[in-house]
């Protein structure tokens, strides 16, 4: 049952993955070959969202996020979202990857900077809407280069996301050994064949002693400020 519930799964992630590129794909043809010349700098807009959809797309299918049920493991070769005691985690299962540590590292960090971008670029969208509807001419804050600027935004926010995982909420050994037994129960992983992004707040020593994990700290935090500064 488990396998048959992965093979529908693998199946309805393509699917949905292939018919996000397909329409964004052709709303950029429409809006570019068939929009109103009234829509003025909008139709860049939706254009610059639709790209970052579909990159958003091609980093899902090959990170290939799932739900897990419990302690039952659907597929292999995916990502978990867990949370574990003083933890929270990203998690990408290597055991079928083909890409290096590193590299899928990247990847999960570079899926979680998209997740930032979506949160800009809609933001964005909802700015030009109101000044449309207000019909004061602050339209013209989008226009020429200024329009460049609001483009710069989820890119910039995107990087600092990916930039904040890479520099300190990266793998390291006592966040993985803390994670070792938790992902071998629940999911049947080891801690050798994964790689992940995320913060261990709390760590025991070998004297037992509870240290703070600043670095980790300052890494949550500084994602939550990214996520604030834009809602």
């Amino acid at each position: 049952m488990v396998s048959t519930f992965s093979v529908i799964k693998s199946s309805m992630q393509f699917l949905t993955v292939t018919f996000s590129l397909i329409m964004n794909c052709v709303l950029i043809y429409l809006v570019i070959t068939k929009s109103s010349k009234k829509m003025g700098n909008y139709r860049h807009l939706m254009c610059y969202f639709s790209v970052f959809s579909i990159v958003y797309a091609i980093l899902d299918w090959i990170v290939q996020p799932v739900s897990v049920m419990g302690d039952l493991v659907l597929h292999k070769g995916f990502q978990y979202i867990h949370s574990h005691g003083a933890s929270f985690s990203m998690i990408m299962d290597l055991r079928e990857s083909a890409l290096s540590p590193d590299v899928a590292f990247f990847f999960v960090a570079s899926l979680a900077g998209c997740f930032g971008v979506t949160i800009y670029a809609i933001a964005i969208n909802f700015i030009f809407r109101y000044f449309a509807l207000q019909r004061e001419g602050r339209l013209r804050y989008f226009a020429g280069k200024r329009l460049l600027c609001w483009f710069s935004i989820p890119i910039l926010g995107g990087l600092s996301w990916v930039y904040l995982c890479w520099l300190s909420m990266h793998p390291e050994q006592e966040f993985t050994d803390y994670l070792r037994d938790c992902i071998k129960s629940s999911y049947d992983l080891d801690a050798e064949n994964i790689t992940y992004t995320g913060s261990y707040f709390y760590r025991i020593d070998k004297n037992g002693n509870v240290n703070w994990s600043i670095e980790n700290t300052l890494g949550a935090v500084g994602l939550n400020v990214l996520m604030v500064r834009m809602t």
